[in-house]
């Protein structure tokens, strides 16, 4: 079964580089969110995605930073919406501080670019290789230090789990099993809200569509495709889309 587009919303460096070896793998080619290199709000950042969304069916895939983004957008049903796709992300600060904290140490973060061993100790294992290990280097290299701490810090005041309770579309949660930045009560306060969301866990670090990205995306199929995610007729917006044939 076909997929239908994927809207990939990007991490903390919100360039949507990093999506590149998925990016490959897929056909048609998805619609990457980019966010400009300024402070934005999640409201602003969700404006923007809104902006941007294609016409006909789609798939929202909010990784990391963006889940919230992508959760609060699909909770207000836009139209052509037909699924939401959690990627190794939250509902609410998944930081085990208090945010006040978290603002006080924001402003020492990130004054150097990550150097390789502290990006595969924390966003894509030891086994990356040094391209990609290149890639999330040079994508957060092209992001303002400032932005930078103030995406931090946003994520560390939020909560859209009201939103997470409206979503109406079938839900999948990508979990990393080696993920050292979210930790698996993130998932865990996801389920209590919504415990009809299907999960699919993959052997790898927190960058889950960098690190597997054929696997990744054959979960995303698997789930789409399986009955009890979908039906033949799919009501999107009140509009109704036919099943588009294989290719």
């Amino acid at each position: 079964m076909r997929l239908p587009t994927l809207v990939l919303l990007p991490g903390l460096d919100g360039t949507g580089l990093c999506f590149a070896p998925l990016v490959a793998e897929l056909d048609p080619p998805p619609t990457v969110v980019r966010y400009p290199d300024a402070p934005l709000d999640f409201d602003a950042c969700v404006a923007h995605v809104r902006a941007g969304l294609p016409r006909g069916p789609f798939l929202l895939v909010g990784e990391s930073f963006s889940g919230p983004v992508a959760i609060r957008l699909a909770a207000e049903r836009p139209e052509g919406c037909v699924g939401l796709v959690l990627v190794a992300t939250f509902a609410r600060n998944p930081v085990p501080l208090p945010a006040w904290l978290v603002q006080m140490a924001a402003p020492g973060l990130f004054a150097v670019s990550p150097p390789p061993f502290a990006v595969r100790a924390f966003l894509t294992g030891p086994d990356a290789t040094d391209g990609l290990v290149g890639l999330v280097r040079s994508s957060i290299a092209g992001v303002s230090r400032s932005v930078l701490r103030q995406r931090l810090t946003l994520v560390s005041g939020v909560d859209v789990t009201d939103d997470l309770a409206r979503v109406d579309v079938p839900i999948l949660y990508l979990q990393a099993l080696r993920d050292r930045l979210v930790r698996p009560t993130s998932l865990v306060e996801i389920r209590r809200v919504r415990p009809d969301i299907a999960v699919e866990t993959l052997d790898c670090a927190h960058l889950v569509l960098q690190c597997r990205p054929v696997e990744a995306l054959e979960r995303i199929r698997a789930w789409w495709s399986s009955d009890e995610t979908r039906d033949p007729v799919a009501q999107v917006g009140g509009v109704e889309v036919q099943e588009e044939p294989d290719r």
